[in-house]
């Protein structure tokens, strides 16, 4: 397999950037981006929530230009605003395509890309869409119809795990930035805090005292070190490969300097939020939320540091306790029941 460049590594570190303050955060991924996605035409992105009901349009909360002409953003919005949102809806997962791909059966999108953004024949669209319908879009327009090889796919549906993660996590520790700390309160609320030389874990609340646990978060500490370090240049794939979005679905591993510099790594509580999981289990409720976002039980493994046999059987599970056959099945139930619970919050 082609080696990943080490790029990659550069766009996840800073996607779990802590130190920066929000309006620089998302600044920066963009240009860890622009390494990894730029053809010369420009690099756009924005960080907005698909609301459920498919009559409302898409809420932007900041649209950054990396590089490229100024009013790419302008024409790239009136571009999506002559494409009905419940056909947007569907091609909206995690993950990287090619727009010509995925728009194969909304010709009207392409009609008002190839017009408004007349010096691109076609983009690449980059995705890392959280459960509730919040998530990262980075857009950038290429000359030419790129074909994307099956390392590209899985680079990038790695780094959209990250995306999502990393905005999440930005949101979980938000109010820690602006609040002093209270007594015995660990930095950014974390659950563990881990030496950075030793990956001894120095304090730990909550369930990360438990001994499955205190083993499960060196072994992630180890891991990430070393994606971090000469693997991400022997090997930058296998560097994105182990470093996973979260550990058991439930932390964030993320790099930390106390006030005298020294560095430490904190387990951060960052789990996706999950709206009425109907008896399911936390994990079932994980596992089959990713999956209706259209995630491959690949990728779920990969979000939530478990093992693909752990996401089957969620699934498996899941479908019993709901009374369906298939996971297509599955999903439909599962944006129905969506569909209600957002009647009934609006009653």
């Amino acid at each position: 397999m082609k080696p990943v460049p080490d790029g990659a590594i550069r766009m996840a570190e800073a996607a779990y950037d802590l130190h920066v303050p929000d309006k620089d955060w998302f600044p920066n991924v963009m240009e860890a981006a622009v390494a990894l996605i730029d053809h010369g035409l420009g690099v756009a992105g924005l960080v907005g929530t698909m609301p459920r009901d498919p009559s409302e349009t898409q809420l932007v909360e900041e649209l950054h230009i990396a590089t490229g002409p100024e009013d790419f953003p302008m024409r790239l919005m009136r571009a999506m605003a002559e494409l009905p949102q419940e056909s947007i809806r569907p091609q909206v997962h995690s993950g990287i395509g090619v727009l010509s791909e995925v728009n194969a059966e909304e010709p009207r999108f392409m009609e008002a890309w190839r017009r408004h953004i007349d010096y691109a024949e076609d983009g690449i669209g980059v995705t890392g869409m959280d459960p509730n319908g919040r998530g990262v879009h980075i857009i950038a327009p290429v000359p030419k119809t790129k074909t994307l090889s099956r390392a590209e796919r899985d680079k990038w549906q790695m780094l959209a795990a990250h995306l999502s993660s990393g905005l999440r996590l930005r949101g979980a520790v938000s109010k820690a930035h602006r609040e002093p700390l209270a007594e015995n309160q660990l930095p950014c609320g974390a659950d563990a805090v881990l030496d950075a030389n030793s990956f001894g874990v120095t304090e730990a609340v909550n369930d990360a005292r438990l001994p499955d646990s205190l083993r499960e978060l060196r072994d992630a500490a180890v891991r990430i070190d070393r994606a971090r370090g000469q693997l991400r240049r022997e090997d930058p794939h296998k560097a994105l490969e182990i470093w996973w979005a979260l550990l058991k679905g439930r932390w964030s591993m993320v790099e930390w300097f106390d006030t005298d510099d020294r560095r430490y790594v904190l387990a951060v509580p960052n789990a996706p939020r999950i709206v009425d999981p109907r008896g399911l289990t936390e994990r079932e409720s994980q596992v089959v939320a990713y999956a209706a976002l259209g995630d491959s039980h690949k990728l779920i493994a990969y979000r939530l540091g478990i093992s693909r046999s752990r996401v089957s059987n969620a699934v498996a599970s899941a479908m019993r306790k709901l009374n369906v056959k298939t996971q297509a099945q599955l999903v439909e139930k599962l944006h129905m029941i969506a569909a209600e619970t957002t009647g009934d919050s609006e009653t």
